[in-house]
């Protein structure tokens, strides 16, 4: 199984204050915890662009409330495109 782990930038804007940005750890325990037969990629839109169109079977994607708006529109845009989609991470917790 190809396996699309996603972390969002917020929605309002694309977070660039100059300064030090450090990527959340909770995809790459994710990644570490999966079973090798799965393969895994990591994108954090802080660094990357998200392709749409990414060959793969699942599509998860962390989120908080400031980027929930942008985690709902690629969730959205990948069912589109016949994805599985999970959400997870604080915001969809509570």
């Amino acid at each position: 199984m190809k396996i699309l782990l996603i972390s969002p930038f917020n929605s309002f804007e694309k977070w660039n204050h100059g300064g030090l940005t450090f990527p959340q750890l909770a995809l790459d325990i994710i990644k570490g915890l999966t079973p090798p037969e799965h393969q895994v990629k990591i994108v954090e839109e802080e660094f990357e662009d998200v392709n749409l169109d990414e060959s793969c079977d699942l599509v998860g994607i962390t989120c908080m409330t400031s980027t929930a708006p942008r985690a709902y529109y690629l969730a959205e845009e990948f069912r589109k495109r016949k994805k599985k989609v999970v959400l997870g991470g604080i915001h969809p917790s509570v």
